[in-house]
């Protein structure tokens, strides 16, 4: 007899395996070559919003959520001389889609390692649903982080 979870398992893994996005997500997640435990990992947590958030498809959310802080811009250092080690800070914006994704995924994993209280199994399911949501830890310091990009810079125009 196959369980719920045995069902949803197999219907995300098959549908899951297809897409760039996935195999982005994966490699962003593992660790020193680990591929087939970064890939169970998300799985998992697939597995997991599908049950938390039943109304929406867990690649859905997952989605949603990362595009809910895809950000547009990013922190450089430049160091002017190397003598002195002048060093200047620098917002430059973000054209590549990947580039883009990597820095959202970076972000959210960053976050999640500074809660000690859980492992990432239980961490990532949640604060996907919550960034899904515009809830949450993540995303009132994507949101800090914008605003404070604002006032350091407010030459830039910002597309949002």
């Amino acid at each position: 007899m196959v369980s719920l979870n045995q069902k949803l398992y197999n219907n995300i893994n098959l549908h899951l395996l297809k897409t760039k996005f996935y195999k982005k997500i994966v490699s962003y997640i593992m660790r020193q070559g680990k591929k087939n435990k970064a890939e169970s990992l998300i799985s998992q947590s697939l597995i997991l919003i599908q049950l938390l958030c039943p109304k929406f498809p867990a690649i859905f959310v997952l989605k949603k959520a990362i595009s809910n802080i895809l950000p547009f811009f990013e922190y450089r250092q430049k160091i002017l001389k190397a003598r002195r080690k002048v060093k200047l800070e620098t917002l430059i914006p973000v054209y590549n889609k990947n580039r883009r994704l990597f820095l959202a995924v970076n972000f959210i994993l960053k976050n999640i390692k500074l809660k000690k209280n859980q492992n990432f199994f239980e961490k990532f399911p949640k604060e996907i649903i919550l960034i899904f949501y515009k809830k949450g830890d993540i995303y009132k310091k994507y949101k800090n982080l914008l605003k404070s990009m604002e006032k350091k810079y407010p030459q830039n125009t910002f597309r949002w």
